[in-house]
């Protein structure tokens, strides 16, 4: 009963038969994660739609409703454009909160493009505005769970990149980032960058 409700909060007023509640509540296995990603999902690839006003979710089968949390990400992460998911990755390299325009210098996008890709991860729910303008993941979970889908060596590339963006912005003044800094380049695997 909790999860058809959390499933009526995420979609208000939705027209959902009751055999369609039951197959996305039952395939969630209790998780309400699941079930967020997977509407997730479903709506990015356009099974779950508005009209009229009104959530309308038509008959699912199988093949909508991922088996596992991973699954359901990995359908949200399938369905999302490569760019979005580009920056999806380095806001979660960047930190809990990301400054926009830290993020558009990594990324190398122009203001206009960028603005596109961030409505476009608000519009699905992927990034919200936090305090001061900053951009963060609705969820610790969503961010963790971006870091682990991404590889080894991009992880590495984008902390490098933060590192010579935000002294390229500073103009070599860091000291107040000195911390920021030796993260990022140690993580990127530059000892001699990250001990300065």
């Amino acid at each position: 009963e909790e999860m058809e409700k959390m499933l009526r909060s995420i979609l208000p007023e939705a027209e959902v038969a009751p055999e369609v509640v039951k197959a996305l509540v039952e395939s969630a296995k209790g998780n309400p994660l699941h079930l967020e990603e997977t509407v997730r999902a479903l709506l990015l690839r356009g099974r779950i739609f508005l009209k009229e006003g009104k959530w309308w979710v038509p008959s699912l089968g199988s093949e909508d409703l991922p088996d596992s949390l991973d699954a359901a990400e990995r359908a949200v992460r399938g369905a999302l454009p490569q760019r979005a998911n580009s920056l999806l990755t380095r806001a979660a390299v960047i930190g809990p909160q990301v400054d926009p325009e830290l993020l558009q210098e990594v990324m190398g996008q122009d203001e206009m493009e960028m603005l596109d890709l961030i409505d476009e991860a608000r519009r699905a729910r992927l990034l919200s505005v936090a305090e001061s303008d900053l951009l963060a993941f609705p969820a610790a979970y969503a961010r963790k769970h971006r870091l682990a889908a991404s590889e080894e060596v991009e992880r590495r590339e984008i902390h490098a990149r933060v590192g010579v963006v935000q002294e390229a912005r500073h103009g070599g003044d860091v000291a107040h980032l000195a911390d920021e800094l030796a993260y990022h380049y140690g993580q990127a695997g530059n000892a001699a960058r990250a001990a300065h």
